[in-house]
C-alpha cells in the first residue's frame, strides 16, 4: 500500500514538472528574444541604416539661409554739380543695415561622397549577416546548455535507479542474514554502497541545478525542468556528401558572408581613398537682399558652375591609398584563414560523429550485457553460489553502462548541433 502511494506521488510530481517544462524549441525562441548579443547587433544595424541615410544626405543639395543685422562705419561721398543744382550725396555703406542671403549648393560630380554612400550600404548588408551569426551562436549555446542539463538529469536518473536496485538487493541480503545464510558483512557492504550512490546522486543533482541556472540565464526566465530530445528529431547533416557540406558552408555561413561584404567595403574604401585625387564639379547659386547701399541694387543673385580640384596637399592622400589597400589585404587573409579553420572543424566533426555513433552502438550492447550479468550475479547469490561483492560489482557495471549510453547519445546530439552551426544551418 505504501509503495502504491509513493508511485502515485511520483506520477503526480512528474506530471507537475512536465506541465512546467521548457522544450528545446521554446528555449531557442525565448533566448533569441532575450539575447543581449542579438539586440546589440540589431542596434548596430539601426546605426548602419542611419549612416546610409546620412551619406545619402551628403549628395542632396545644400541650402543655407543667412540673416544678419550689420553695424558698420558709414561710407559716402558728395558729388558736386553745376548750378543751380545742389551737390548729390551717395552712400556706399550705411552704418546700420539688414542683409538676407539664400545660398544653394549641389555637387554634380563628387566621387568622394558617392563612394562613402556605397561603403555605408555595403556595411549595412554586412551587419545583417553579423546578426545571423549571433543568432547561430545563441541557438548553439542554448542547445549546448539544454543537452548538458539533460546529461545531468540522466545521471540523476541512473543513480536513482541504482539506489533502487541496491535497496532491493539490501532487502534480500537482510532476509538471507536473518535466515543465517550470509554474514552481517554483506549487509554492511551493501549499505556502504547505497551511501556511495547517494553521494553521486547529490553531486549529479547539483550539476543539474547549475545547468538549469545557466539555461535560465540564456533564456531570460527561470527554467524548472527540461524535456528529453529525441535523436531522430535532429537534422543529421553528416549524411550529406562532404562536397555538399563544403559548398553549403562557404555559401551559407553568416560570418563568411559578413567578411566578404567587409572586403567589398574595403575595396570601395580603396576607391574612396583614390577619389580624393579627382576634381569636384559643383553648381552654386545665391540670392541676396541687402539695404547696405543706396547706389547698388538691393536684390542680387548669382548662378555659377565651378570645378574644384585639389592638385597638391602633401603626401597624405598617397598614404591613405596605401593604408586602404593594406586593410583590404588584411581582411582577405582573415577570410581565407577563417574558411580553412571552418572546413577543418567541419571535417573533424564528421569524424567525431562517425565515432560517436559507434560508441552509442557499443554502449547499447554493453547495457544489455550488463543487465544479463547482473541477473546472473543475483541468481547465483540467492542460490549461495556467488558473493555479495559480485552482485554489487555487476550492479555498478550496469550503472556505468547506462550512464555511458546516455552520455554518448547526448554527445552525439551536441556534435550534430555543432555541425549545423559550422555549416550555417538554422532550423
Amino acid at each position: 500500500m505504501v509503495g502504491h502511494i509513493e508511485r502515485s506521488w511520483c506520477l503526480l510530481l512528474t506530471l507537475f514538472l512536465f506541465s512546467f517544462s521548457l522544450t528545446l524549441e521554446e528555449a531557442e525562441r525565448k533566448a533569441l528574444e532575450n539575447s543581449t548579443d542579438v539586440r546589440i547587433e540589431e542596434i548596430e544595424l539601426s546605426k548602419r541604416s542611419l549612416e546610409v541615410k546620412e551619406r545619402f544626405g551628403e549628395m542632396l543639395p545644400r541650402v543655407d539661409l543667412d540673416l544678419s543685422l550689420n553695424l558698420s562705419r558709414r561710407l559716402s561721398f558728395t558729388l558736386p554739380s553745376l548750378p543751380p543744382l545742389p551737390p548729390q550725396e551717395f552712400t556706399f555703406q550705411r552704418d546700420v543695415y539688414p542683409k538676407a542671403t539664400l545660398l544653394v549648393r549641389q555637387d554634380i560630380l563628387n566621387l568622394t561622397t558617392r563612394r562613402r554612400y556605397e561603403v555605408s550600404k555595403i556595411m549595412r548588408r554586412a551587419q545583417a549577416y553579423q546578426i545571423q551569426e549571433k543568432r547561430l551562436e545563441t541557438i548553439y549555446r542554448v542547445r549546448e546548455a539544454y543537452i548538458n542539463a539533460l546529461k545531468a538529469r540522466a545521471a540523476m536518473t541512473v543513480y536513482r535507479q541504482q539506489m533502487r536496485r541496491v535497496a532491493s538487493h539490501l532487502k534480500d541480503v537482510e532476509n538471507l542474514y536473518r535466515e543465517g545464510v550470509v554474514a552481517f558483512k554483506d549487509v554492511l557492504e551493501t549499505k556502504v554502497r547505497i551511501h556511495e550512490v547517494r553521494e553521486r546522486y547529490i553531486s549529479a543533482e547539483a550539476d543539474y541545478n547549475k545547468a538549469l541556472q545557466y539555461l535560465s540565464y540564456l533564456v531570460g526566465e527561470k527554467v524548472e525542468t527540461v524535456e528529453d530530445v529525441g535523436l531522430e528529431t535532429i537534422r543529421d547533416l553528416s549524411t550529406y556528401p562532404e562536397e555538399v557540406l563544403v559548398e553549403r558552408l562557404r555559401s551559407e555561413r553568416p560570418i563568411l558572408k559578413f567578411l566578404r561584404e567587409v572586403i567589398r567595403a574595403r575595396e570601395k574604401g580603396l576607391e574612396l581613398a583614390r577619389s580624393y585625387f579627382y576634381p569636384v564639379l559643383v553648381a552654386e547659386g545665391f540670392l541676396q537682399y541687402t539695404e547696405e547701399s543706396d547706389i547698388f541694387p538691393k536684390t542680387r543673385y548669382l548662378v555659377s558652375l565651378a570645378l574644384r580640384w585639389n592638385l597638391f596637399s602633401g603626401l597624405r592622400r598617397f598614404r591613405s591609398v596605401e593604408i586602404a589597400d593594406l586593410v583590404r589585404r588584411q581582411d582577405l587573409e582573415r577570410l581565407r584563414d577563417l574558411e580553412r579553420r571552418l572546413l577543418l572543424e567541419m571535417r573533424n566533426l564528421l569524424e567525431d560523429i562517425r565515432s560517436a555513433r559507434e560508441r552509442v552502438k557499443l554502449a547499447e550492447a554493453r547495457v544489455e550485457e550488463a543487465k544479463e550479468h547482473l541477473r546472473i550475479a543475483v541468481e547465483k547469490y540467492r542460490a549461495g553460489l556467488g558473493t555479495n561483492t559480485e552482485v554489487l560489482d555487476a550492479e555498478s557495471y550496469l550503472t556505468q553502462a547506462q550512464q555511458t549510453l546516455r552520455i554518448n547519445t547526448y554527445d552525439l546530439m551536441l556534435k550534430l548541433f555543432k555541425l549545423q552551426r559550422v555549416v550555417g544551418y538554422e532550423e
